[in-house]
């Protein structure tokens, strides 16, 4: 029982953790520290697309929920599998690797955006 509800637990740090950085470039706006990480986890969030590597977070959920139940495990990404079984999506990893694309582009733009409203407002009339 104790590996089923570690594995929930990993599923919501899971959750909060892509949450972070769909809205993380809104949340730290004002927090060079915020923008840092999250900028850090956008870039190791690319990567594990880019190299088809699986994430440290979806291994160790998958892990818990084995030594729980075996018959609970999934194969393949984290994303691919719960929106599937929450939504009925099907969403292939070519298509999560495009959306995190356009959420760094995003990114990006309201980084940009935020510094060059700063450098406006700084500027002596």
């Amino acid at each position: 029982m104790l590996f089923g509800i570690l594995a929930d637990l990993v599923l919501l740090l899971h959750l909060l953790w892509i949450g972070f950085l769909i809205f993380g470039a809104l949340l730290f706006r004002r927090s060079k520290g915020g923008k840092v990480f999250h900028g850090l986890g956008l870039i190791a969030a690319l990567g594990m697309q880019l190299l088809s590597l699986d994430c440290p977070l979806t291994l160790l959920e998958q892990w818990l929920r084995y030594r729980y139940s075996p018959r609970l495990t999934y194969e393949g990404s984290f994303i691919t599998h719960w929106a599937a079984k929450i939504v009925y999506l099907d969403i292939s990893p070519s298509l999560v690797t495009r959306l995190t694309l356009l959420l760094i582009g995003i990114t990006i733009s309201l980084y940009v955006w935020g510094w060059l409203r700063f450098q406006r407002n700084r500027r002596p009339s």
